[in-house]
C-alpha cells in the first residue's frame, strides 16, 4: 500500500476509534505569577501548601522569577481556584504572623505586609 494510502487508511480508522489511535494523557502543567514572597523559603512553603491538595502531584515555585509550576494529576486535576485558594491561604497566615523565623529578608517581610501583600 502507498504511504499515502496508508494514512488516509489509519485517519480512518482513528476517526471510527480504532485502538491504534488511543493516546495517553500525561499530567497537565499549569504556570501562574505568584506575588507576595519576601524570600526563597516563601516560595519553598507555598510549594509545600499546593503539594496538599488532591489533585496536584508536585509544585514548584521560582521565586526569581516568581512564578508557580504544578503539575496536575490527569485522572483528577486541581482546579485553579483551589491552586488560587492555597497560596491565597498561606499569604493570609503568613502575613497574619506578626514574626517568621524562617524568613531571610525580614525587612522585605514587613514591607510586604505594610502595604497588604
Amino acid at each position: 500500500m502507498p504511504v499515502r494510502a496508508s494514512i488516509i487508511a489509519l485517519a480512518a480508522a482513528c476517526i471510527a476509534g480504532a485502538s491504534a489511535c488511543t493516546s495517553t494523557r500525561t499530567a497537565d502543567t499549569v504556570t501562574f505569577k505568584v506575588g507576595g514572597m519576601a524570600c526563597p523559603n516563601c516560595a519553598k512553603h507555598i510549594a509545600e501548601e499546593l503539594e496538599e491538595i488532591p489533585g496536584v502531584r508536585s509544585a514548584s515555585i521560582d521565586f526569581d522569577s516568581a512564578t508557580a509550576r504544578v503539575q496536575l494529576d490527569p485522572q483528577r486535576p486541581a482546579s485553579r481556584e483551589s491552586l488560587d485558594a492555597a497560596v491565597a491561604k498561606w499569604r493570609k497566615e503568613h502575613f497574619a504572623a506578626k514574626e517568621d523565623p524562617e524568613c531571610l529578608d525580614p525587612t522585605k517581610r514587613e514591607e510586604l505586609r505594610r502595604v497588604g501583600r
